[in-house]
């Protein structure tokens, strides 16, 4: 389990990244969202539940974006990939 869930989304094709940030963000303001390449966008899913001191992704949030964002764009221009994730901070 992961104290920041995290999702990536890889495009078939180069896309207006900058544009996807902007979607991501009208989904849910909060979102961090990073541009790593021309195809590729990682963003936080924000953690709504801890379970014996684990976060978990908030479902709801990537469930609206798969059905407002990635769906429409793999019908549209493909997408490749879609990784779910996340990362650990050190315990302080």
């Amino acid at each position: 389990m992961c104290d920041v869930p995290l999702a990536s989304i890889q495009f078939a094709t180069t896309i207006d990244v900058a544009l996807i940030e902007r979607a991501l963000r009208a989904i849910d303001p909060t979102t961090h969202v990073e541009i790593r390449d021309s195809r590729t966008v990682w963003f936080g899913l924000r953690a709504c539940a801890t379970r014996d001191g684990c976060h978990y992704g908030n479902v709801a949030m990537l469930r609206r974006v798969f059905d407002m964002l990635i769906a429409p764009l793999h019908a549209e221009i493909g997408v490749e990939r879609v990784r779910l994730g996340g990362m650990v901070t050190a315990a302080r």
